[in-house]
């Protein structure tokens, strides 16, 4: 479940991202513009990684032990 969760919400907020991130290039972009599709890359990005995080959480093989 966890994986497919994963899986999913992984795919759309990556989805997010890479518009944001193309948006940049397709237009004549002023500087508000362009603070605003940086802080929704930086949201995705941040919710990608709360996600990796959380369902680390749930995974049974789970380490308290930080990875490198």
């Amino acid at each position: 479940i966890a994986r497919e969760l994963h899986d999913v919400v992984t795919h759309h907020v990556t989805a997010m991202v890479v518009q944001a991130e193309a948006a940049r290039c397709l237009t004549a972009v002023p500087d508000r513009l362009d603070q605003s599709l940086t802080a929704v890359t930086d949201t995705g990005r941040r919710a990608i990684t709360d996600l990796r995080h959380l369902l680390d959480l749930l995974n049974p093989d789970h380490s308290t032990e930080p990875t490198r």
